[in-house]
């Protein structure tokens, strides 16, 4: 019977299991700062106000200096801000864009 060696019992690791281990590096050796890095290539509509000042948008957005992606959250009046949303890529908002041309709305 062979002994198994610490290589054997590695387990492969995620992209995302990746991104979270660079996260807690962020978290435990830069001091906290937890907020990830965004750009607003472009702001494409308004879709609904609130009356604590924030607005409901789609834009399209870069974060952490990725692949820049659509974007539904709430933002702030300046932008400094932002609530939680969804990021939706190219091909989610074609399937998306055909989805709804064929639904009737009600």
């Amino acid at each position: 019977m062979m002994k198994k060696g610490i290589i054997d019992g590695w387990k492969k690791i995620t992209i995302k299991e990746i991104r979270c281990l660079g996260h807690l590096f962020k978290f435990l050796f830069l001091g906290g700062n937890m907020k990830p890095k965004f750009k607003i290539y472009k702001h494409i509509a308004d879709i609904s106000h609130s009356n604590n000042g924030w607005t409901k948008e789609l834009n399209y957005v870069s974060w952490d200096d990725r692949e820049p992606v659509y974007d539904i959250r709430t933002w702030s009046s300046d932008h400094t801000e932002y609530g939680k949303g969804v990021t939706i890529t190219q091909g989610e908002m074609k399937k998306l864009q055909e989805l709804i041309k064929d639904t009737v709305v009600f």
